[in-house]
């Protein structure tokens, strides 16, 4: 039998994002550390055009501008 200690958090702040975290647990006999995975799924619904990105700095303003915000949160 194999045990799993991967811990997973699934995060959605709005209709659009989800982002899910992952902490893997590597036991070592002086300390604990983890194996950190964050994945990010944006839902942009549909539109005429690809989308592709065709550099880093493209890349980096599309994460920039990826709304998180709580639509609850936003009437007050």
């Amino acid at each position: 039998m194999k045990k799993k200690l991967e811990e997973k958090i699934v995060y959605e702040p709005n209709e659009t994002v989800k982002v899910t975290v992952s902490n893997k647990p590597e036991l070592n006999d002086e300390v604990t550390r983890y194996k950190r995975k964050v994945s990010i799924v944006v839902d942009l619904g549909y539109d005429k055009d690809k989308l592709s990105f065709s550099s880093d700095d493209e890349i980096a303003k599309f994460l920039e501008n990826i709304d998180v915000e709580d639509p609850q949160q936003s009437l007050l």
